[in-house]
């Protein structure tokens, strides 16, 4: 196990302008344990300073030069199933507004010799916690460390793990958008023979112009943000919802207006949706849709909540691409002040599904009538 002195750039870092609000991830995390500094972790001559731009740069996988510490970093060993994470240097909590992302890339041999140019796979992602009139709220604020779980799916091999955290408060123009990441060096024991997908390259998973990436965050009443890159793998129950009427792009997307889907079940929290149909670009509507695509056992619930002055009216389609047993619940709560909710319909795919439908009507002005009808 190796030992650094770290005080020398402690010091240097404090006494440059702005570089404490800057930050690295040096520090890999298993199970609580905190690594070495860099002792995992392919160090690289980036530093502290954000990555901008460059979108075509193959030193985007795990930073400037980070391929020539590859054969001096260690590997540490892990078993599909742990809780896997990084550390920022010196404890540095992250006061820059923007998604955290996290990339596996599996080695064709010895990951001392592998480079990053094969496939990479998204498992976990952090995006916003909350939409206001004074602005977004991110799951990264004030944090230092950052844990996930490494999907039990995860076949054994040598891994790159990279960490990427997207800073947006410079984001309206192109290229300013400030990516602050690093990749670890990980050796997975584990029986699976899964294929994880959808797969992308680096360079290549961006170009710069993603809705998530060139964005304006200073534009008051956001209600969604559209993650960057691909579909978190494995999808769980709540990434595999495709809600249709909502406003976004085709990825992940943590809320949005006028119709925001929530799924909540046992054991089970997400806020993720993917959207797939065109976006809705008026809060003036007269109707609008949801459809849930469930692919999983378990007893899923559907909330759809549509705030006051935004449609009259919900169509809720409910199917499962798993045929085996089980019970959706689809709620609708619409707050109305001088619009009528019409009416809230349900469509069973399969024989075995059981599904129940409520429409609850909030009234804060003229109370209108809302009514239930089987499609």
């Amino acid at each position: 196990m190796r030992s650094r002195i770290h005080l020398p750039l402690a010091l240097s870092l404090a006494s440059i302008p702005g570089a404490l609000s800057h930050y690295f991830f040096p520090y890999f995390i298993d199970n609580g344990n905190v690594t070495d500094y860099y002792e995992y972790v392919r160090e690289d001559t980036q530093g502290y300073m954000p990555w901008k731009g460059n979108y075509d740069s193959n030193d985007l996988r795990c930073n400037t030069d980070s391929f020539q510490y590859a054969s001096r970093t260690d590997v540490y060993k892990v078993n599909a199933g742990d809780t896997i994470g990084f550390g920022t240097n010196f404890g540095a909590q992250i006061e820059h507004p923007g998604p955290m992302q996290v990339y596996l890339s599996k080695a064709p041999g010895d990951i001392h010799d592998y480079d990053g140019s094969g496939d990479w796979f998204k498992i976990w992602e952090l995006g916003p916690t909350s939409f206001s009139s004074d602005g977004i709220e991110w799951g990264v604020t004030g944090r230092s460390n950052f844990t996930f779980p490494l999907p039990k799916e995860t076949p054994p091999g040598h891994y790159l793990v990279r960490i990427e955290h997207i800073a947006l408060h410079g984001a309206g123009d192109f290229g300013g958008a400030e990516f602050y990441f690093n990749c670890a060096q990980i050796e997975v024991e584990s029986d699976s023979t899964a294929i994880p997908e959808p797969v992308v390259k680096i360079p290549g998973v961006y170009d710069g112009y993603e809705p998530g990436i060139l964005f304006y965050m200073y534009r008051p009443y956001w209600h969604n943000y559209s993650m960057p890159g691909p579909l978190v793998w494995p999808q769980s129950i709540g990434n595999s919802i495709y809600a249709e009427g909502v406003t976004g792009t085709p990825t992940g997307t943590w809320s949005a207006p006028a119709v925001t889907p929530l799924l909540t079940s046992a054991g089970v929290v997400s806020s993720s949706v993917r959207v797939t149909s065109t976006p809705l670009t008026s809060t003036s509507l007269t109707a609008g849709k949801s459809r849930y695509s469930f692919g999983a056992t378990t007893a899923p619930v559907v909330e759809t909540r549509i705030p006051a002055g935004t449609m009259d009216g919900v169509d809720a389609q409910a199917s499962a691409t798993d045929c085996a047993a089980m019970t959706v619940t689809i709620r609708t709560t619409i707050t109305t002040t001088t619009i009528r909710p019409e009416t809230s319909t349900t469509e069973d795919s399969c024989a075995a599904v059981t599904t129940t439908t409520t429409v609850t009507t909030t009234v804060t002005a003229t109370d209108f009538a809302a009514e239930t009808r089987p499609m």
